[in-house]
């Protein structure tokens, strides 16, 4: 799921870039969300909830109250790093759009359709480069996209999965462990126990039947998994030291 925001004050724009954005991702078979603002100042009370949710955002620079330099600037101060692209009537504010490490620009009445879908081709083809750093989970309205390395351990937790991360984060999403233990084999976690998948990272501490985690959280292991996540464990340390 790629999840592209579109923030402009003239809904004819909206209408006409979600329309663009629509076409290229069903010319692609992409799977996309798209998510649209009036004003800098709704983008952001959004994003104070969301900070991990957008991939790419088109901007509108001339908005009221707020612009979309200013809207930006706040953006990168919330630590969000999806890549802008901002939409303009002229091209004087470039330089101060990569002051806040905007991907590219638009002019409104400049722009084709061919144009666009070279933009938008670009910074979809980084978008999905940086994607396998990161789990992607969404629960009704709400979504997050956590990078592998800050996730400590998922759980299952009153028959939905919770994600733990950040070392006292969570997120609740519906999954089975049995598929994710699946998908995630190859980015180093670990099935401890029928109930827990355990990111190899974050292991600091075998003890009995207990794996203590760098969050300092003790999970059980399970008899059935010791030998496999032992074995794994030993791997991981082996190759990781190697490189």
């Amino acid at each position: 799921m790629i999840n592209i925001y579109l923030c402009d004050d003239e809904p004819q724009v909206v209408s006409k870039y979600k329309y663009l954005i629509k076409r290229y991702a069903l010319s692609r078979s992409l799977d996309i969300n798209i998510e649209t603002f009036e004003r800098g100042e709704e983008l952001l009370f959004h994003l104070e909830d969301h900070v991990s949710t957008p991939d790419i955002i088109f901007m509108d620079i001339f908005m009221d109250e707020l612009n979309g330099i200013e809207t930006s600037k706040r953006i990168r101060e919330l630590g969000i790093n999806a890549f802008i692209i901002f939409l303009t009537t002229t091209s004087d504010f470039v330089f101060e759009a990569f002051d806040v490490r905007s991907f590219n620009y638009l002019v409104k009445q400049d722009t084709d359709e061919a144009r666009f879908r070279e933009v938008l081709g670009n910074v979809i083809n980084q978008v999905e480069k940086h994607a396998p750093d990161f789990f992607d989970c969404s629960f009704g309205s709400e979504s997050r996209r956590i990078p592998f390395k800050n996730i400590t351990h998922f759980e299952i937790y009153r028959r939905v999965m919770r994600v733990h991360y950040n070392n006292d984060e969570y997120f609740d999403f519906y999954e089975t462990m049995d598929n994710l233990a699946e998908q995630l084999e190859e980015k180093a976690f670990v099935r401890v126990h029928r109930s827990f998948l355990v990111n190899l990272r974050h292991i600091v501490l075998f003890k009995n039947q207990l794996i203590r985690l760098s969050s300092g959280v003790e999970l059980p292991l399970g008899k059935a998994y010791q030998v496999q996540v032992k074995e794994s464990f030993n791997e991981f340390v082996s190759n990781d030291w190697s490189e």
